[in-house]
C-alpha cells in the first residue's frame, strides 16, 4: 500500500480547485472514497487494517480489496497529469521539467492519433525549452521526431538538415551523460564493496575522471557536468585529499553559479557542503563558517539539507568553542516543525548535541 500512500500524498498536496481524484459527490459509504480517505488520514496504515474496516471478515475480502486498490491507483494516476505545475510551489526549473515531460507525452499521443500538425507545433516549442534547460533526453527525442517529419511527412531539405544536425548534437550529449552516469554509479557501488581498497578506488575514480574531462570541456549539459564533477570530487574524497577536493568543489560551484536558470542551487549546495566538511577537517574555521552560512541560505528552511547544513555549522561552532552560537543553531533546527520528520538515525545524532 506504500505506492498508494505516495500517490495520495502528492495529489493531496497539489490538489487543484475543481479537480478531485475521488469525487466528493460519491456517497460517504462508497468503498473507493473510504479507502482514499482512510489512507489520507492515516486511519489505514496497513492493508490488513483497511481490509478489516472495509470488508470485515467477508468471504473474498482480500480479493475484493486488491481490486479496489487497483481502481484507486488507476484513478490517482489519471489525476497526476492534471496537477497544476504553475503554482508558486514550483521554481522555474521544476515547472520546466514537469511541463516538458507532460508536453512530450502529449506529442506522442497526438502523433499516435494522427494529429500531426498539432503535435509538430508543440514539438518545436518543446525543443526550444528543452535546449534552454538542457533536458538532453527530451531534446534528442523531439529532434528525431522533427527530423522524421521533414524527411517523410512534410519533405523539406533545409529543415531536415537542421534537425538531423540537432539529432547528432544531442546524441553526443546524451551518450556522454550516460557514460558519466555509468562511471558515477560504478564507483558508488564499488565503494560499498569491502573487497576494494582505498587505493583501488582512487585509481579507478582517477581513470574515470580523466575520461570525462574532455566531454565537459565542449559539451553543454547540466547533467553531464554535475555527474562528472561528482566523479572528479570522489577521487579526492576517498583519498582524504582535502586540499584538491576543495579546489575541485570550488571549480564546480563557479561553473554552476553561471547557470541561474537551472537547478543550480542544488548543485551549488552539494559541492559547497563538501567544501564545508573539508574546511572543518583542515581546521580552517573562518573559511568554513562563510561556506556554512552559504549552505544554510541555499536551501529552503525545513528541508533535509537545511538540517544537514545546521549540523555541520554546529560542529564548526563547537570546534571554535562558540557554544552559544552552536546552541542557537541547535534550537533553530530542532524547534522547526519538520525536525520530527527526520529519519530516526539522523535525530539520534542531534540528541548527542
Amino acid at each position: 500500500m506504500d505506492s498508494l500512500k505516495e500517490l495520495i500524498g502528492i495529489i493531496s498536496k497539489h490538489k487543484t480547485k475543481g479537480l478531485e481524484p475521488i469525487s466528493p459527490n460519491l456517497p460517504l459509504k462508497n468503498k473507493l472514497y473510504e479507502l482514499y480517505e482512510g489512507i489520507y488520514s492515516n486511519e489505514f496504515t496497513t492493508e490488513e487494517e483497511a481490509i478489516i474496516q472495509l470488508y470485515g471478515d467477508k468471504k473474498n475480502a482480500n480479493t475484493n480489496f486488491q481490486k479496489l486498490k487497483k481502481r484507486l491507483e488507476e484513478r490517482l494516476l489519471n489525476t497526476i497529469f492534471f496537477i497544476d505545475i504553475n503554482k508558486s510551489t514550483h521554481n522555474d526549473i521544476q515547472e520546466a521539467f514537469y511541463s516538458s515531460h507532460k508536453n512530450w507525452a502529449t506529442i506522442k499521443f497526438l502523433l499516435g492519433k494522427g494529429a500531426r500538425r498539432t503535435g509538430i507545433e508543440i514539438a518545436k516549442k518543446l525543443l526550444s525549452k528543452a535546449e534552454k534547460f538542457e533536458f538532453s533526453g527530451i531534446a534528442l527525442d523531439v529532434s528525431r521526431i522533427l527530423r522524421s517529419h521533414y524527411a517523410i511527412s512534410d519533405y523539406n531539405t533545409e529543415k531536415y538538415s537542421k534537425y538531423n544536425t540537432l539529432v547528432q548534437k544531442h546524441t553526443e550529449i546524451t551518450n556522454a551523460e550516460i557514460k558519466a552516469e555509468e562511471f558515477f554509479y560504478s564507483i558508488s557501488t564499488l565503494a560499498k564493496n569491502p573487497k576494494h581498497s582505498k587505493t583501488d578506488l582512487v585509481k579507478i575514480a582517477s581513470q574515470y575522471a580523466d575520461q570525462l574531462k574532455g566531454s565537459i570541456s565542449h559539451l553543454k549539459s547540466y547533467r553531464l557536468n554535475i555527474t562528472s564533477r561528482l566523479v572528479y570530487v570522489y577521487r579526492y574524497q576517498v583519498a582524504n585529499d582535502y586540499i584538491n577536493l576543495i579546489e575541485e568543489c570550488r571549480n564546480a560551484v563557479n561553473y554552476f553559479e553561471t547557470k541561474p536558470h537551472q537547478a543550480s542551487k542544488t548543485a551549488i549546495f552539494t559541492f559547497s557542503f563538501k567544501m564545508l566538511a573539508c574546511y572543518i577537517q583542515l581546521k580552517k574555521f573562518t573559511e568554513g563558517e562563510e561556506v556554512a552560512k552559504k549552505c544554510i541560505n541555499l536551501v529552503p528552511e525545513g528541508k533535509n539539507n537545511w538540517f544537514n547544513a545546521h549540523e555541520l555549522y554546529i560542529t564548526l561552532c563547537l570546534h571554535t568553542r562558540r557554544f552559544q552560537q552552536a546552541y542557537d543553531a541547535y534550537l533553530r533546527a530542532s524547534s522547526h516543525k519538520n525536525f520530527k520528520r527526520l529519519y530516526s538515525r539522523t535525530t539520534e545524532d542531534w540528541k548527542i548535541y
